[in-house]
């Protein structure tokens, strides 16, 4: 609190809802080392350990991308049956 950040408006929704991300490179690099960390927390974890058995709405998530096998962080936004509907945060 306090402190001024650089950042870009992303995505607007309405006046109250909004999305930002922070600039500068030090952000970028940030973000590959969490993502890097992200992967290799998940790809050690055993067998059915991490699983999702039930999920909320607007709740955080990671998720594997099919396209490039990669984990990204998520949310929850839509559910049926065998799919979970997911964005990128």
């Amino acid at each position: 609190m306090g402190r001024w950040l650089n950042c870009v408006v992303s995505h607007v929704t309405d006046p109250e809802n909004f999305y930002c991300q922070l600039s500068g490179s030090n952000n970028a690099e940030q973000l590959e080392s969490l993502m890097a960390h992200i992967d290799k927390y998940v790809t050690c974890l055993p067998p059915g350990i991490g699983k999702l058995r039930t999920a909320t709405l607007g709740q955080p998530v990671v998720a594997k991308y099919s396209e490039d096998n990669t984990w990204y962080r998520a949310r929850v936004t839509g559910m049926s049956s065998c799919v979970v509907g997911t964005i990128n945060l």
